[in-house]
This record gives structure tokens, sequence and C-alpha cells, in this order.
């Protein structure tokens, strides 16, 4: 049994079977058909542009005040040909510690979703270096497959931010990979609870007491009400200001995607008031953990986002596709549905978040992609 399943009975309970998981309301259909099926301008971005090699590198960096090692993932374009790389259960089509590309290329900071590693959506991180990113994905220390100890507590949001911060921090001095980020160009992908420390970097300011009264007025279960998160989450006001207040330096960011996004009641219209960046929202249609959340985002933003609803999603589906391997260790991850297409699922994520970061950040500098 995975740890995150031993560590978090909440989640278990509820979305061990994902048919069992509550379905999003009547108004997410509606912004499927509204969103998804009319045309969209970003999707079309970069459809014929050159795709690069990819290099990849696995670097540690460090916590400055508990020592603690953090593991960060970096995709980049390389001039280096790629191979298939083993790195821990997974097989990486990547050039491994390859030879950047020349030139200056915008950067995206992924954090990843509620228990999953740097290697969670490296398949995204993949599609955006193809196209000429830089993609910085940190395993998040207390929040990954094998330690789930910050769940539900202010940690849980503002770890992710330290460790977002730390790992730009620590790439910006790599003698290799250093030169080729361009700090002016700088976004961020926040899946699930990565959303709440990406609208903070945006500019959001999360009220705690937002959490209160939240769970009297859902119609359907959440783990965000269970007893065993409640008791945590209760401690919000007490436990969170601080730690943030600590956060003396946020990277600047140009442009934001949230995928299936958690902790919406901490944010509502004036909590978002400040963020003027272009943010794109994408909800997942089957989602039984952040249920409403991304459509709650959605309304209390004061510059509309991009919102749309990614068909047949659910919370397991956005981590990347599992080798069979691992189907066999972990089928609660990695065995989706029998009508569930989670590689179609991927390609249509990919193709968006592509699209929405060349129109907003731009292509890369310097040296012509090739094929």
């Amino acid at each position: 049994m995975p740890m995150f399943f031993l560590s978090f009975p909440p989640l278990r309970s509820l979305c061990g079977r994902r048919s069992f998981c509550p379905r999003p309301a009547a108004a997410a259909a509606a912004c499927l058909l509204l969103c998804c099926l009319l045309p969209h301008p970003v999707l079309a971005a970069g459809s014929s542009m050159p795709v690069m090699q990819v290099g990849f590198k696995l670097l540690s960096a460090w916590d400055a005040e508990s020592g603690e090692r953090i593991e960060v993932g970096v995709w980049y374009p390389s001039t280096s040909t790629e191979r298939s790389a083993k790195v821990g259960e997974r097989t990486l089509q990547v050039a491994r510690d390859g030879v950047p590309e020349a030139g200056r290329f915008p950067t995206i900071l992924l954090s990843h979703i509620m228990a999953g590693s740097a290697l969670a959506h490296h398949d995204t991180a993949r599609a955006l270096a193809q196209k000429g990113f830089v993609v910085i994905a940190p395993t998040h220390r207390h929040d990954n497959q094998h330690d789930t100890r910050v769940l539900f507590t202010a940690r849980h949001i503002s770890d992710r931010l330290a460790e977002l911060t730390t790992s730009l921090d620590f790439v910006r001095k790599e003698k290799d990979l250093g030169a080729v980020i361009d700090s002016r160009r700088i976004g961020a992908i926040g899946f699930d609870t990565g959303a709440a420390a990406v609208l903070i970097m945006a500019g959001g300011i999360p009220d705690p007491a937002g959490y209160q009264g939240y769970c009297a007025g859902l119609r359907a279960p959440s783990p965000y009400c269970s007893r065993w998160a409640a008791r945590r989450l209760s401690r919000l006001q007490q436990e969170l200001p601080p730690l943030l207040a600590r956060q003396i330096q946020v990277p600047h960011i140009r442009a934001a995607a949230l995928v299936a996004p958690g902790y919406a009641f901490l944010f509502g219209k004036e909590q978002l008031a400040a963020i003027s960046i272009p943010v794109r929202i994408i909800s997942a249609e089957n989602d039984g953990i952040n249920a409403g959340h991304a459509a709650a985002l959605r309304e209390h933003m004061r510059v509309p986002p991009l919102y749309s609803v990614l068909e047949d999603a659910d919370s397991f589906s956005l981590r990347a596709p599992c080798p069979p391997r691992l189907e066999q260790l972990d089928d609660t991850m990695c065995v989706d549905d029998d009508d569930v297409d989670r590689e179609a699922i991927h390609h249509r994520l990919n193709t968006d978040l592509t699209g929405f970061f060349l129109h907003t950040l731009g292509a890369p500098v310097g040296t012509p992609a090739r094929n």
C-alpha cells in the first residue's frame, strides 16, 4: 500500500475508488461547453514551432533552515541526443545531463500534485522543454509519495512556496543551467495544493479565516472536512501568517497556471484583487478532492482568467501515465477506469499549457530551435 494512503486515510476512504468520488456540479459541465468546445486561441499557439531535444538533470538543493535535501528535476532545451534514461521507477526520453542549448529561455516553476514528486508530471515538463522552456520541479519534502506529514497544515502551503523559491535560486546558480534561464520571464504551474503557492507568487494574499464555515456550506463530502483534516486546518489562523511572513523574497512570475487547484477557500475577491498577470485555470472534470475550487477561484478573480474543464480527468489521472511496473505496484494512482484515456487527457493538458505559456511568456531567445 502506498505511503500516501497509509498517512492520509480521509482521501483513501473518499477517493480510493474513483467512481465513488464526487462528480462536478452542473456549472462545471456548462463551463466545459462554453470554454472547452469553443475555439481557443491559446491552444494553437506554438503548434508549428520546431521541437527541441530535451535535457534533464536531477539536482539536490538544500533548505536553508532545516538543512534538508530538496530533490529538483530540471528539463531544458539541449543540443545532446535524447535516450531512454531510468530515473527511479520511470523511464524518461531525455538527454540525461545533456548540454543546454544556447540562448535565454523562459522558465516555469512546477509544483506537483499532492503526494507526488518531481517526476509526477514529467510528460508536461518534457512537452514544455520541447518548445523552448526550462522547467524546474522540486519534490516537496513533506508532501510526496513517501512522506505526507504536512498535509492540511499551514506548512502544506508555506513549504511549497519556500521550496519553489529555493529551487529557482539554486538552478540560477548552477554552472550550466544558470546562463540559459531568462529571469525576466518566469511562470508557474500549480497542481492542487501547488496552486495556493502559485497564487501567492502571483500576488494573492491568503486569508486563513476562510476555512471557517467552508465545510458547512458543502453538499458533498470533502477531504478538507474530515475530522482528521479539520483538526489540522483549524490551526491555520495561528500558524500560516507567521510562516508566510518569513518568506522574504518570493519569485516574481509573469503568468500562472492552476490545474485542479485546491485551498480556494483561502482566496476570496479581496485576497485575489492584486493579481494582474495572465492566469489559466484548468478544472479536472471528476475531481474528488478539490471539487468546486477551480470555479470559485474563477469567480473571485478581478481579472478574468482563462478557464476550462479537462474532460474525464480526476486527481489521479493528472499524474503522468505510469509504466507497467508502477501500475502493478500502485493500481490506485496508476490504473484508471476503463473509459478513461490518461494519454489523451495529458495530450490535451500539455497542449493547453504549452500554448498558454508561449502566448504569455513568449518563445526562446537565442539559437533557433531545430527538429
